[in-house]
Protein backbone atom coordinates (compact mmCIF):
# COMPACT_ATOMS: atom_id res chain seq x y z
CA UNK A 1 0.00 0.00 0.00
CA UNK A 2 1.15 3.56 -0.56
CA UNK A 3 3.17 5.48 1.98
CA UNK A 4 1.22 8.73 1.63
CA UNK A 5 1.70 10.73 4.40
CA UNK A 6 4.11 9.07 6.78
CA UNK A 7 2.99 10.97 9.90
CA UNK A 8 -0.45 11.67 11.33
CA UNK A 9 -3.80 10.34 10.15
CA UNK A 10 -4.30 9.85 6.44
CA UNK A 11 -6.33 12.74 4.96
CA UNK A 12 -9.77 11.91 3.62
CA UNK A 13 -9.84 11.72 -0.18
CA UNK A 14 -11.58 9.72 -2.88
CA UNK A 15 -8.32 8.61 -4.47
CA UNK A 16 -4.67 8.10 -3.66
CA UNK A 17 -3.74 9.28 -7.16
CA UNK A 18 -5.58 11.04 -9.97
CA UNK A 19 -3.79 10.84 -13.32
CA UNK A 20 -4.75 13.51 -15.86
CA UNK A 21 -4.21 12.58 -19.51
CA UNK A 22 -4.14 9.12 -21.12
CA UNK A 23 -1.06 9.66 -23.24
CA UNK A 24 1.98 7.38 -22.91
CA UNK A 25 2.99 8.81 -19.52
CA UNK A 26 -0.51 8.66 -18.10
CA UNK A 27 -1.10 5.10 -19.31
CA UNK A 28 2.20 3.91 -17.83
CA UNK A 29 1.34 5.63 -14.53
CA UNK A 30 -2.09 3.99 -14.45
CA UNK A 31 -0.61 0.58 -15.21
CA UNK A 32 1.88 0.94 -12.36
CA UNK A 33 -0.76 2.26 -9.93
CA UNK A 34 -2.97 -0.72 -10.78
CA UNK A 35 -0.10 -3.14 -10.16
CA UNK A 36 0.56 -1.55 -6.74
CA UNK A 37 -3.14 -1.67 -5.77
CA UNK A 38 -3.39 2.11 -5.44
CA UNK A 39 -6.81 3.73 -5.43
CA UNK A 40 -6.52 5.77 -8.61
CA UNK A 41 -8.35 7.01 -11.68
CA UNK A 42 -7.11 8.07 -15.11
CA UNK A 43 -8.99 11.08 -16.53
CA UNK A 44 -9.08 11.58 -20.30
CA UNK A 45 -10.57 14.74 -21.86
CA UNK A 46 -11.71 12.99 -25.06
CA UNK A 47 -13.58 9.78 -25.83
CA UNK A 48 -10.42 7.86 -26.79
CA UNK A 49 -6.94 7.12 -25.49
CA UNK A 50 -3.85 9.21 -26.18
CA UNK A 51 -5.26 12.12 -28.14
CA UNK A 52 -1.87 13.31 -29.39
CA UNK A 53 -1.07 9.96 -31.03
CA UNK A 54 -4.70 9.60 -32.11
CA UNK A 55 -4.22 12.80 -34.15
CA UNK A 56 -1.07 11.57 -35.87
CA UNK A 57 -1.45 11.19 -39.63
CA UNK A 58 -3.01 7.98 -40.87
CA UNK A 59 -0.50 5.14 -41.15
CA UNK A 60 2.28 7.11 -39.46
CA UNK A 61 5.23 5.02 -38.33
CA UNK A 62 5.78 5.84 -34.67
CA UNK A 63 9.41 5.56 -33.60
CA UNK A 64 10.65 4.16 -30.29
CA UNK A 65 13.39 6.66 -29.52
CA UNK A 66 15.94 6.75 -28.03
CA UNK A 67 16.55 3.22 -29.25
CA UNK A 68 19.10 2.56 -26.49
CA UNK A 69 16.69 3.53 -23.69
CA UNK A 70 15.02 0.53 -21.97
CA UNK A 71 11.31 0.66 -21.17
CA UNK A 72 9.79 0.04 -17.74
CA UNK A 73 7.49 -2.95 -17.30
CA UNK A 74 3.73 -2.48 -17.33
CA UNK A 75 2.36 -0.80 -20.43
CA UNK A 76 3.98 -2.21 -23.59
CA UNK A 77 5.27 -0.12 -26.47
CA UNK A 78 7.40 -0.72 -29.54
CA UNK A 79 7.87 1.06 -32.84
CA UNK A 80 5.03 0.56 -35.28
CA UNK A 81 2.02 2.04 -37.03
CA UNK A 82 -0.11 4.56 -35.19
CA UNK A 83 -3.20 2.36 -35.54
CA UNK A 84 -1.46 -0.75 -34.17
CA UNK A 85 -0.09 1.09 -31.13
CA UNK A 86 -3.47 2.57 -30.21
CA UNK A 87 -5.19 -0.79 -30.64
CA UNK A 88 -2.62 -2.51 -28.41
CA UNK A 89 -3.06 0.09 -25.68
CA UNK A 90 -6.85 -0.23 -25.81
CA UNK A 91 -6.44 -3.98 -25.34
CA UNK A 92 -4.06 -3.46 -22.41
CA UNK A 93 -6.51 -1.11 -20.68
CA UNK A 94 -9.10 -3.90 -20.75
CA UNK A 95 -6.71 -6.73 -19.87
CA UNK A 96 -5.14 -4.83 -16.96
CA UNK A 97 -8.55 -3.54 -15.78
CA UNK A 98 -7.30 0.05 -15.72
CA UNK A 99 -9.72 2.63 -14.34
CA UNK A 100 -10.23 5.23 -17.08
CA UNK A 101 -12.90 7.94 -17.09
CA UNK A 102 -13.41 9.42 -20.56
CA UNK A 103 -14.73 12.88 -21.51
CA UNK A 104 -13.35 14.36 -18.29
CA UNK A 105 -11.61 17.61 -19.19
CA UNK A 106 -10.05 19.05 -16.04
CA UNK A 107 -10.64 22.79 -15.71
CA UNK A 108 -9.16 23.50 -12.27
CA UNK A 109 -7.07 21.90 -9.55
CA UNK A 110 -7.04 23.27 -6.02
CA UNK A 111 -4.96 22.03 -3.08
CA UNK A 112 -6.16 22.51 0.47
CA UNK A 113 -3.06 23.65 2.41
CA UNK A 114 -4.42 22.17 5.64
CA UNK A 115 -5.54 18.72 4.51
CA UNK A 116 -3.14 18.57 1.52
CA UNK A 117 -5.98 17.11 -0.55
CA UNK A 118 -6.41 18.11 -4.20
CA UNK A 119 -9.83 18.84 -5.68
CA UNK A 120 -9.95 18.41 -9.45
CA UNK A 121 -12.97 19.97 -11.18
CA UNK A 122 -14.02 18.92 -14.68
CA UNK A 123 -15.92 20.91 -17.29
CA UNK A 124 -18.94 18.59 -16.92
CA UNK A 125 -19.24 19.51 -13.24
CA UNK A 126 -17.77 16.36 -11.72
CA UNK A 127 -15.08 16.60 -9.03
CA UNK A 128 -12.36 14.25 -7.83
CA UNK A 129 -10.54 14.47 -4.49
CA UNK A 130 -7.03 12.99 -4.38
CA UNK A 131 -3.85 12.94 -2.31
CA UNK A 132 -1.64 13.15 -5.41
CA UNK A 133 -1.98 14.36 -8.98
CA UNK A 134 0.02 13.24 -12.02
CA UNK A 135 -0.28 15.57 -15.02
CA UNK A 136 0.39 14.01 -18.41
CA UNK A 137 -1.70 16.32 -20.57
CA UNK A 138 0.91 17.07 -23.24
CA UNK A 139 0.87 20.11 -25.51
CA UNK A 140 -1.48 19.06 -28.31
CA UNK A 141 -4.24 21.52 -27.45
CA UNK A 142 -1.97 24.56 -27.55
CA UNK A 143 -0.52 24.52 -31.07
CA UNK A 144 1.41 27.50 -32.42
CA UNK A 145 -0.30 29.40 -35.23
CA UNK A 146 1.43 31.00 -38.22
CA UNK A 147 1.09 34.41 -36.65
CA UNK A 148 0.07 36.29 -39.81
CA UNK A 149 -3.25 37.77 -40.84
CA UNK A 150 -5.49 35.15 -42.42
CA UNK A 151 -3.90 32.16 -40.71
CA UNK A 152 -7.38 30.89 -39.77
CA UNK A 153 -8.32 30.26 -43.43
CA UNK A 154 -9.99 26.84 -43.96
CA UNK A 155 -7.10 25.77 -46.18
CA UNK A 156 -4.55 26.50 -43.45
CA UNK A 157 -4.23 23.35 -41.33
CA UNK A 158 -2.33 22.68 -38.15
CA UNK A 159 -2.75 18.90 -38.24
CA UNK A 160 -2.83 16.27 -40.97
CA UNK A 161 -5.00 13.21 -40.43
CA UNK A 162 -4.83 11.50 -43.81
CA UNK A 163 -2.31 12.60 -46.47
CA UNK A 164 -4.12 10.49 -49.08
CA UNK A 165 -7.05 12.94 -48.98
CA UNK A 166 -5.06 15.35 -51.15
CA UNK A 167 -3.87 14.83 -54.70
CA UNK A 168 -2.59 17.14 -57.42
CA UNK A 169 -2.25 20.13 -55.08
CA UNK A 170 0.59 22.52 -54.39
CA UNK A 171 1.06 22.32 -50.62
CA UNK A 172 3.36 24.36 -48.41
CA UNK A 173 4.41 22.58 -45.22
CA UNK A 174 5.80 24.94 -42.59
CA UNK A 175 8.00 23.43 -39.89
CA UNK A 176 11.26 21.49 -39.78
CA UNK A 177 10.46 19.18 -36.87
CA UNK A 178 9.43 15.55 -37.12
CA UNK A 179 5.75 16.34 -37.75
CA UNK A 180 6.48 18.74 -40.60
CA UNK A 181 8.97 16.40 -42.23
CA UNK A 182 6.70 13.36 -41.96
CA UNK A 183 3.75 15.32 -43.39
CA UNK A 184 5.87 16.57 -46.29
CA UNK A 185 7.17 13.09 -47.09
CA UNK A 186 3.68 11.59 -47.02
CA UNK A 187 2.15 14.35 -49.15
CA UNK A 188 4.82 14.44 -51.85
CA UNK A 189 3.66 11.13 -53.32
CA UNK A 190 0.67 12.79 -55.00
CA UNK A 191 1.30 16.52 -54.60
CA UNK A 192 3.85 19.25 -55.22
CA UNK A 193 5.31 19.95 -51.79
CA UNK A 194 7.36 22.90 -50.57
CA UNK A 195 8.84 22.60 -47.07
CA UNK A 196 9.71 25.82 -45.24
CA UNK A 197 12.51 25.75 -42.65
CA UNK A 198 13.22 28.97 -40.79
CA UNK A 199 16.70 27.68 -39.98
CA UNK A 200 19.47 26.74 -42.39
CA UNK A 201 19.56 23.13 -41.26
CA UNK A 202 17.40 20.48 -39.59
CA UNK A 203 18.18 20.60 -35.86
CA UNK A 204 14.85 19.75 -34.26
CA UNK A 205 14.08 16.38 -35.80
CA UNK A 206 15.19 12.79 -35.43
CA UNK A 207 18.27 11.78 -37.42
CA UNK A 208 16.26 9.33 -39.51
CA UNK A 209 13.76 11.97 -40.57
CA UNK A 210 16.54 14.42 -41.43
CA UNK A 211 18.14 11.83 -43.71
CA UNK A 212 14.81 11.08 -45.40
CA UNK A 213 13.90 14.70 -46.10
CA UNK A 214 17.35 15.52 -47.46
CA UNK A 215 17.21 12.45 -49.72
CA UNK A 216 13.75 13.47 -50.98
CA UNK A 217 15.03 16.98 -51.70
CA UNK A 218 18.06 15.62 -53.54
CA UNK A 219 15.81 13.37 -55.62
CA UNK A 220 13.63 16.35 -56.58
CA UNK A 221 10.51 15.08 -54.81
CA UNK A 222 10.35 17.99 -52.35
CA UNK A 223 11.50 21.62 -52.50
CA UNK A 224 13.05 23.06 -49.33
CA UNK A 225 13.17 26.76 -48.54
CA UNK A 226 15.77 27.44 -45.86
CA UNK A 227 15.90 30.53 -43.64
CA UNK A 228 12.34 31.37 -44.64
CA UNK A 229 9.59 32.97 -42.58
CA UNK A 230 5.96 33.81 -43.36
CA UNK A 231 5.23 37.51 -43.82
CA UNK A 232 1.71 37.67 -45.22
CA UNK A 233 -1.09 35.38 -46.36
CA UNK A 234 -3.39 36.52 -49.15
CA UNK A 235 -6.62 34.84 -50.21
CA UNK A 236 -7.78 34.52 -53.83
CA UNK A 237 -10.91 33.20 -55.50
CA UNK A 238 -9.33 32.13 -58.79
CA UNK A 239 -6.44 29.80 -59.61
CA UNK A 240 -4.54 28.96 -56.43
CA UNK A 241 -6.62 30.03 -53.42
CA UNK A 242 -3.66 31.03 -51.25
CA UNK A 243 -0.69 33.32 -51.81
CA UNK A 244 1.97 33.04 -49.11
CA UNK A 245 4.45 35.89 -48.97
CA UNK A 246 7.74 34.82 -47.40
CA UNK A 247 11.08 36.38 -46.57
CA UNK A 248 13.93 34.01 -47.33
CA UNK A 249 17.35 33.61 -48.83
CA UNK A 250 16.26 35.34 -52.01
CA UNK A 251 14.47 38.13 -50.23
CA UNK A 252 10.72 38.56 -50.33
CA UNK A 253 8.78 36.32 -52.70
CA UNK A 254 5.29 34.86 -53.16
CA UNK A 255 4.24 31.23 -53.28
CA UNK A 256 0.86 30.42 -54.83
CA UNK A 257 -0.54 27.24 -53.33
CA UNK A 258 -3.69 25.22 -52.67
CA UNK A 259 -3.04 24.48 -49.02
CA UNK A 260 -0.76 25.26 -46.09
CA UNK A 261 0.01 22.76 -43.35
CA UNK A 262 1.78 24.49 -40.48
CA UNK A 263 3.48 22.14 -38.01
CA UNK A 264 5.02 24.67 -35.67
CA UNK A 265 4.92 22.68 -32.47
CA UNK A 266 3.08 23.67 -29.33
CA UNK A 267 3.65 25.58 -26.14
CA UNK A 268 2.65 24.58 -22.61
CA UNK A 269 -0.95 25.59 -21.78
CA UNK A 270 0.59 28.07 -19.40
CA UNK A 271 -2.50 29.87 -18.18
CA UNK A 272 -4.17 26.59 -17.27
CA UNK A 273 -1.06 25.16 -15.61
CA UNK A 274 -0.35 28.32 -13.64
CA UNK A 275 -3.96 28.18 -12.49
CA UNK A 276 -3.06 24.86 -10.86
CA UNK A 277 -0.37 26.71 -8.86
CA UNK A 278 2.58 25.50 -10.92
CA UNK A 279 5.44 27.94 -11.49
CA UNK A 280 7.57 28.61 -14.58
CA UNK A 281 11.15 29.92 -14.36
CA UNK A 282 10.61 32.89 -16.70
CA UNK A 283 8.18 34.51 -19.13
CA UNK A 284 9.55 32.78 -22.25
CA UNK A 285 6.57 31.11 -24.00
CA UNK A 286 8.53 27.89 -24.52
CA UNK A 287 9.84 27.68 -20.95
CA UNK A 288 9.03 24.55 -18.98
CA UNK A 289 7.56 24.15 -15.49
CA UNK A 290 9.99 23.96 -12.59
CA UNK A 291 10.34 20.29 -11.59
CA UNK A 292 12.40 18.31 -9.09
CA UNK A 293 14.48 15.37 -10.23
CA UNK A 294 11.48 13.19 -9.29
CA UNK A 295 9.22 15.21 -11.64
CA UNK A 296 7.42 16.92 -8.74
CA UNK A 297 6.34 20.51 -9.32
CA UNK A 298 6.56 23.35 -6.82
CA UNK A 299 3.10 22.23 -5.64
CA UNK A 300 3.76 19.34 -3.20
CA UNK A 301 2.13 16.16 -4.44
CA UNK A 302 1.60 17.35 -8.03
CA UNK A 303 3.82 15.66 -10.61
CA UNK A 304 4.34 16.30 -14.33
CA UNK A 305 5.40 13.70 -16.91
CA UNK A 306 5.94 13.72 -20.66
CA UNK A 307 5.88 16.62 -23.11
CA UNK A 308 4.49 19.13 -20.61
CA UNK A 309 7.69 18.68 -18.60
CA UNK A 310 9.93 18.87 -21.67
CA UNK A 311 10.09 15.17 -22.58
CA UNK A 312 8.15 14.62 -25.84
CA UNK A 313 9.44 11.13 -26.61
CA UNK A 314 7.07 8.26 -25.85
CA UNK A 315 9.57 6.03 -24.03
CA UNK A 316 10.71 8.89 -21.83
CA UNK A 317 7.13 9.72 -20.85
CA UNK A 318 6.27 6.09 -20.10
CA UNK A 319 9.31 5.61 -17.89
CA UNK A 320 8.50 8.82 -16.04
CA UNK A 321 4.91 7.73 -15.43
CA UNK A 322 6.14 4.45 -13.94
CA UNK A 323 8.82 6.17 -11.83
CA UNK A 324 6.44 8.81 -10.45
CA UNK A 325 4.08 6.15 -9.10
CA UNK A 326 7.02 4.40 -7.43
CA UNK A 327 8.06 7.73 -5.90
CA UNK A 328 4.55 8.35 -4.56
CA UNK A 329 4.52 4.87 -3.05
CA UNK A 330 7.87 5.42 -1.35
CA UNK A 331 9.60 2.73 -3.40
CA UNK A 332 13.24 2.96 -4.49
CA UNK A 333 13.46 4.39 -8.01
CA UNK A 334 16.14 3.20 -10.40
CA UNK A 335 15.99 5.30 -13.55
CA UNK A 336 15.98 3.43 -16.83
CA UNK A 337 18.62 5.79 -18.23
CA UNK A 338 21.07 5.06 -15.39
CA UNK A 339 23.25 2.61 -17.32
CA UNK A 340 23.32 4.90 -20.36
CA UNK A 341 24.44 7.85 -18.24
CA UNK A 342 27.21 5.74 -16.70
CA UNK A 343 28.41 4.98 -20.22
CA UNK A 344 28.32 8.68 -21.09
CA UNK A 345 30.34 9.46 -17.95
CA UNK A 346 33.01 7.00 -19.11
CA UNK A 347 34.00 5.98 -15.58
CA UNK A 348 34.22 9.51 -14.20
CA UNK A 349 33.22 9.63 -10.51
CA UNK A 350 32.04 6.02 -10.66
CA UNK A 351 31.77 5.86 -6.87
CA UNK A 352 29.13 8.61 -6.76
CA UNK A 353 25.42 8.46 -7.52
CA UNK A 354 24.10 10.04 -10.70
CA UNK A 355 22.17 12.52 -8.57
CA UNK A 356 25.35 13.64 -6.78
CA UNK A 357 27.21 13.95 -10.08
CA UNK A 358 24.45 16.16 -11.47
CA UNK A 359 24.70 18.38 -8.38
CA UNK A 360 28.46 18.60 -8.88
CA UNK A 361 28.06 19.69 -12.50
CA UNK A 362 25.42 22.32 -11.72
CA UNK A 363 27.49 23.78 -8.88
CA UNK A 364 30.72 24.06 -10.86
CA UNK A 365 29.90 24.54 -14.54
CA UNK A 366 28.97 28.11 -15.42
CA UNK A 367 26.94 27.39 -18.55
CA UNK A 368 24.75 24.84 -16.75
CA UNK A 369 24.33 26.59 -13.40
CA UNK A 370 20.80 27.83 -14.20
CA UNK A 371 19.54 24.39 -15.24
CA UNK A 372 17.51 21.93 -13.22
CA UNK A 373 18.85 18.45 -12.51
CA UNK A 374 16.35 17.06 -15.00
CA UNK A 375 17.68 19.35 -17.73
CA UNK A 376 21.31 18.45 -16.99
CA UNK A 377 20.35 14.78 -16.96
CA UNK A 378 18.81 15.17 -20.40
CA UNK A 379 21.87 17.05 -21.65
CA UNK A 380 24.17 14.33 -20.35
CA UNK A 381 22.27 11.79 -22.47
CA UNK A 382 23.65 13.59 -25.53
CA UNK A 383 27.13 14.18 -24.14
CA UNK A 384 30.36 12.29 -23.51
CA UNK A 385 32.79 12.86 -20.64
CA UNK A 386 36.51 12.60 -21.46
CA UNK A 387 39.27 12.27 -18.86
CA UNK A 388 42.43 13.43 -20.67
CA UNK A 389 46.17 13.45 -20.15
CA UNK A 390 48.13 16.72 -20.28
CA UNK A 391 48.87 17.57 -23.91
CA UNK A 392 46.03 15.49 -25.38
CA UNK A 393 44.48 17.22 -28.39
CA UNK A 394 40.82 18.14 -27.87
CA UNK A 395 40.52 19.76 -31.28
CA UNK A 396 42.80 21.54 -33.74
CA UNK A 397 42.41 24.90 -35.39
CA UNK A 398 40.46 24.60 -38.67
CA UNK A 399 38.89 21.29 -37.62
CA UNK A 400 35.35 20.74 -38.91
CA UNK A 401 33.46 20.05 -35.68
CA UNK A 402 30.76 21.89 -33.77
CA UNK A 403 30.36 20.27 -30.36
CA UNK A 404 30.74 22.37 -27.23
CA UNK A 405 32.88 21.50 -24.20
CA UNK A 406 32.44 22.22 -20.49
CA UNK A 407 35.46 21.85 -18.20
CA UNK A 408 34.44 19.60 -15.29
CA UNK A 409 37.88 19.33 -13.70
CA UNK A 410 41.37 20.66 -14.28
CA UNK A 411 42.13 23.02 -17.14
CA UNK A 412 42.78 23.32 -20.87
CA UNK A 413 45.30 25.25 -22.95
CA UNK A 414 43.99 27.40 -25.81
CA UNK A 415 46.67 27.95 -28.46
CA UNK A 416 45.97 31.12 -30.45
CA UNK A 417 47.90 32.28 -33.52
CA UNK A 418 47.12 35.80 -34.78
CA UNK A 419 47.42 37.08 -38.36
CA UNK A 420 51.05 38.09 -37.68
CA UNK A 421 51.82 34.49 -36.66
CA UNK A 422 52.28 35.47 -33.02
CA UNK A 423 51.49 32.57 -30.70
CA UNK A 424 49.83 32.78 -27.32
CA UNK A 425 48.64 30.17 -24.83
CA UNK A 426 45.55 30.96 -22.76
CA UNK A 427 44.67 28.78 -19.77
CA UNK A 428 41.01 28.09 -18.97
CA UNK A 429 39.94 26.26 -15.84
CA UNK A 430 37.13 24.33 -14.21
CA UNK A 431 33.63 25.64 -14.84
CA UNK A 432 34.42 27.38 -18.12
CA UNK A 433 33.29 26.27 -21.56
CA UNK A 434 34.76 26.45 -25.06
CA UNK A 435 33.81 25.61 -28.63
CA UNK A 436 30.99 28.15 -28.85
CA UNK A 437 32.53 29.87 -31.90
CA UNK A 438 32.01 26.77 -34.05
CA UNK A 439 28.61 26.18 -32.46
CA UNK A 440 27.36 29.63 -33.43
CA UNK A 441 29.10 30.26 -36.74
CA UNK A 442 29.01 26.73 -38.12
CA UNK A 443 32.56 27.22 -39.41
CA UNK A 444 35.92 25.63 -38.65
CA UNK A 445 37.52 25.81 -35.22
CA UNK A 446 39.36 29.10 -34.62
CA UNK A 447 42.01 27.78 -32.20
CA UNK A 448 43.71 24.59 -31.05
CA UNK A 449 42.78 23.25 -27.60
CA UNK A 450 44.95 20.90 -25.54
CA UNK A 451 44.28 19.23 -22.21
CA UNK A 452 45.99 20.62 -19.12
CA UNK A 453 46.59 18.90 -15.75
CA UNK A 454 43.75 16.73 -14.33
CA UNK A 455 41.60 17.64 -17.32
CA UNK A 456 38.05 16.28 -17.53
CA UNK A 457 35.67 17.76 -20.12
CA UNK A 458 32.08 17.10 -21.12
CA UNK A 459 31.50 17.21 -24.87
CA UNK A 460 27.90 17.92 -25.91
CA UNK A 461 26.28 17.67 -29.33
CA UNK A 462 25.33 20.83 -31.16
CA UNK A 463 21.67 19.83 -31.38
CA UNK A 464 21.40 19.29 -27.63
CA UNK A 465 22.94 22.69 -26.86
CA UNK A 466 20.74 24.49 -29.38
CA UNK A 467 17.68 22.86 -27.85
CA UNK A 468 18.82 24.06 -24.43
CA UNK A 469 19.45 27.61 -25.63
CA UNK A 470 15.95 27.81 -27.11
CA UNK A 471 14.37 27.57 -23.64
CA UNK A 472 17.06 28.87 -21.26
CA UNK A 473 17.71 32.59 -21.53
CA UNK A 474 20.56 32.58 -19.00
CA UNK A 475 22.52 29.92 -20.93
CA UNK A 476 21.92 31.86 -24.17
CA UNK A 477 23.22 35.04 -22.54
CA UNK A 478 26.41 33.28 -21.45
CA UNK A 479 27.01 31.85 -24.92
CA UNK A 480 26.48 35.29 -26.47
CA UNK A 481 28.86 36.92 -23.98
CA UNK A 482 31.54 34.31 -24.65
CA UNK A 483 31.24 34.82 -28.40
CA UNK A 484 31.65 38.60 -28.08
CA UNK A 485 34.55 38.30 -25.63
CA UNK A 486 36.45 35.84 -27.82
CA UNK A 487 35.71 37.77 -31.00
CA UNK A 488 36.99 41.02 -29.49
CA UNK A 489 40.04 39.21 -28.17
CA UNK A 490 40.79 37.73 -31.58
CA UNK A 491 40.30 40.95 -33.53
CA UNK A 492 41.22 43.73 -31.10
CA UNK A 493 43.46 41.95 -28.62
CA UNK A 494 43.49 41.68 -24.81
CA UNK A 495 42.78 45.37 -24.24
CA UNK A 496 39.60 45.18 -22.14
CA UNK A 497 39.42 44.52 -18.41
CA UNK A 498 36.60 42.31 -17.11
CA UNK A 499 34.79 45.41 -15.84
CA UNK A 500 35.08 47.13 -19.23
CA UNK A 501 33.85 44.04 -21.03
CA UNK A 502 30.86 43.74 -18.70
CA UNK A 503 29.94 47.36 -19.48
CA UNK A 504 30.22 46.64 -23.20
CA UNK A 505 27.91 43.63 -22.86
CA UNK A 506 25.40 45.55 -20.74
CA UNK A 507 25.05 48.60 -22.95
CA UNK A 508 27.10 48.35 -26.11
CA UNK A 509 26.15 45.04 -27.77
CA UNK A 510 23.10 44.30 -29.89
CA UNK A 511 22.37 41.02 -31.65
CA UNK A 512 20.80 41.53 -35.07
CA UNK A 513 19.66 39.23 -37.87
CA UNK A 514 19.58 40.31 -41.51
CA UNK A 515 17.83 38.65 -44.42
CA UNK A 516 19.81 38.03 -47.62
CA UNK A 517 20.50 41.12 -49.75
CA UNK A 518 19.63 43.47 -46.87
CA UNK A 519 21.95 46.48 -46.71
CA UNK A 520 23.63 46.65 -43.30
CA UNK A 521 25.22 50.05 -43.94
CA UNK A 522 26.26 52.07 -46.99
CA UNK A 523 29.37 53.90 -48.03
CA UNK A 524 29.21 57.39 -46.55
CA UNK A 525 26.89 56.47 -43.64
CA UNK A 526 27.82 57.64 -40.17
CA UNK A 527 29.42 54.70 -38.36
CA UNK A 528 27.24 53.17 -35.66
CA UNK A 529 29.59 50.42 -34.47
CA UNK A 530 31.66 47.35 -35.24
CA UNK A 531 29.81 44.37 -36.73
CA UNK A 532 31.05 40.94 -35.59
CA UNK A 533 29.68 38.28 -37.93
CA UNK A 534 28.29 35.37 -35.90
CA UNK A 535 26.84 33.33 -38.73
CA UNK A 536 26.64 33.49 -42.52
CA UNK A 537 28.60 36.04 -44.52
CA UNK A 538 28.42 39.59 -45.89
CA UNK A 539 29.43 41.15 -49.18
CA UNK A 540 31.51 44.34 -49.17
CA UNK A 541 30.97 46.55 -52.23
CA UNK A 542 32.23 49.94 -53.37
CA UNK A 543 30.74 52.23 -55.97
CA UNK A 544 33.27 52.62 -58.79
CA UNK A 545 32.32 54.78 -61.76
CA UNK A 546 28.70 54.61 -60.65
CA UNK A 547 28.62 50.81 -60.42
CA UNK A 548 28.69 48.69 -57.23
CA UNK A 549 31.79 46.49 -57.40
CA UNK A 550 32.28 43.57 -55.02
CA UNK A 551 35.50 43.98 -53.06
CA UNK A 552 35.27 40.96 -50.79
CA UNK A 553 33.15 38.34 -49.09
CA UNK A 554 33.51 38.35 -45.30
CA UNK A 555 32.58 35.11 -43.55
CA UNK A 556 31.43 34.33 -40.01
CA UNK A 557 34.15 34.81 -37.44
CA UNK A 558 35.28 38.13 -38.97
CA UNK A 559 34.06 41.71 -38.75
CA UNK A 560 33.09 44.75 -40.83
CA UNK A 561 32.59 48.42 -40.05
CA UNK A 562 35.97 49.06 -38.45
CA UNK A 563 37.01 51.72 -40.99
CA UNK A 564 34.22 54.03 -39.88
CA UNK A 565 35.50 53.88 -36.30
CA UNK A 566 39.02 55.03 -37.18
Amino acid sequence: MPSFPTTGPKPSADFDIVIVGSGPGGLAAASRAQALNNKYVLLEATNHLSDTIFKYQKGKHVMAEPSILPLCDGMPFSAGKREDILERWEQEVVQQSLVVHYNKRVSSIQRDPNTRVFTLSCEDGTCYRSLHVVLGIGLQGNVRKMGVSGDDHPRVQYTLSDPDEFSGETIVVIGSGDAGIENALALCKHNTVILMNRSEEFNSCKDGNRDLILAAHKAGRISILYQSISIELRHHTVNKPLELVIDGRNGRESIHCDRIIARLGATPPRKLIEGFGIEFPNSHPASLPVLSENYESNVPGMFIVGALGGYPLIKQAMNQGHEVIDTINGLPVVRMDESILRTRLNGWRADQSISDILDYIIERVSLLSSLTKLQVRELLMESHVHALKPGDVIFQKLDYSNTIFNILEGSVEIHVVDKHNNREIIHSGQGNFFGEMGLISGRRRTASIYAGPQCVVMETSRRAILKLLSVNEEAQRKIDAAFVRNALYNYVGPVFTDEQFDRIMDSGVQFKSFNPHTRIFAEGDTSDGLYLIRRGSVTVTKKIQGVDRILSYVAAGNYVGEMGLL
